[in-house]
């Protein structure tokens, strides 16, 4: 009983008969074509965005260091030089630093909130899509609070 079952481009194959090895090779070959940039893109878009979420993290801390030595010296001086050191910079020329206080921090008082606000680029926050996308220019900021004491 020899029945005929499917036609493959032009041959004629018989109940339960598999491709062959070459033709398997090929469609293996053909998926992981396909396949491959996508897993590419998704484990570098991972991959920044850890950096980023890395470097909003810094940031974070940066600004809540600075407002510490802020409450605790009342120096500008030594709390952008602690911001900086945070963030590891060795210029400020991305860095953005603003102390906030009622009546200016050398004549604050204590119980006085202090507010620093602290900013970057975001090319020094993250990789390169970022930048390729043209976003390095814009400032990320963060805000923290503290009393005097």
């Amino acid at each position: 009983m020899d029945v005929q079952k499917e036609n493959h481009g032009g041959r004629r194959t018989r109940p339960g008969k598999r491709p062959s090895a070459s033709r398997k090779g090929f469609i293996l070959t053909a998926e992981l074509l396909l396949v491959l940039p996508l897993v590419i893109l998704i484990v570098f878009a991972l991959l920044e965005l850890g950096l980023l979420l890395h470097g909003k993290q810094k940031l974070a801390t940066a600004g809540h260091e600075g407002v510490r030595i802020a409450a605790l010296t009342g120096n500008p001086e030594a709390v952008h030089r602690v911001v900086m050191q945070v963030l590891g910079l060795q210029t400020a020329d991305d860095l953005a630093l603003d102390i906030i206080t009622p009546s200016g921090l050398s004549e604050s008082r204590s119980g006085d909130m202090i507010e620093v606000v602290v900013g970057l680029k975001s090319k020094q926050l993250s990789g390169l899509a970022l930048n390729l996308l043209g976003l390095g220019e814009q400032m990320s900021f963060v805000r923290s609070v503290m009393r005097r004491e």
